[in-house]
């Protein structure tokens, strides 16, 4: 796999918190083409938005423990805490400047499937899961290659001693990356 040192970075990023249902409904409209990852308490679900449209619609919102709907800008991130949804909305390109870290992630699944407009990713120990990406189709089992999920770590640092630390996350992409047939 290619061997990449992480690299702090500089970006501007903007923070807003995102509580209300109206807030979580006017967020989400502002990602025409993105993807999202939804976590429910039955099940995980990857999600692709095309012009507005998504391959699946969400559940209730009752339903969903975590979500997270993204592209290469800016990301949702909703979580349930006291059975109550919250969450951020964070954006790149705008804001103040931080320091950040972008991060790649190998996703389990070593076996691979074309399934109509994304693929089934499958591991002989039972992981088995569909990411309903187009980007991703060129992925092929009979590679070593792998498939990854890009975030972007924010850096802050503490006002005593300035020790650096990881502030927030979010995701960016699922990429495909090569990786060395020896590995």
């Amino acid at each position: 796999m290619e061997n990449n040192k992480y690299k702090s970075e500089q970006c501007l990023s903007d923070v807003k918190p995102v509580n209300t249902d109206d807030e979580i409904k006017k967020a989400i409209s502002e990602f025409l083409n993105a993807k999202a990852v939804v976590w429910y308490y039955d099940k995980i679900e990857f999600l692709d938005i095309e012009n507005n449209q998504w391959s699946t619609d969400l559940r209730n919102y009752d339903e969903i423990v975590k979500l997270r709907v993204f592209d290469k800008d800016k990301e949702l991130h909703l979580w349930r805490s006291n059975c109550v949804l919250k969450g951020r909305l964070r954006h790149d390109k705008q804001g103040t400047g931080t320091d950040c870290v972008t991060a790649k992630q190998i996703l389990n699944g070593t076996e691979f499937k074309n399934d109509g407009d994304g693929i089934i990713a499958a591991e002989e120990k039972g992981t088995n899961y569909y990411l309903p990406y187009k980007d991703l189709k060129s992925i092929s089992s009979d590679s070593k290659d792998r498939i990854v999920l890009v975030t972007r770590n924010y850096i802050d640092y503490t006002k005593d001693i300035n020790q650096a630390y990881y502030c927030d996350s979010r995701f960016v992409d699922f990429e495909i990356v090569k990786t060395d047939k020896s590995e």
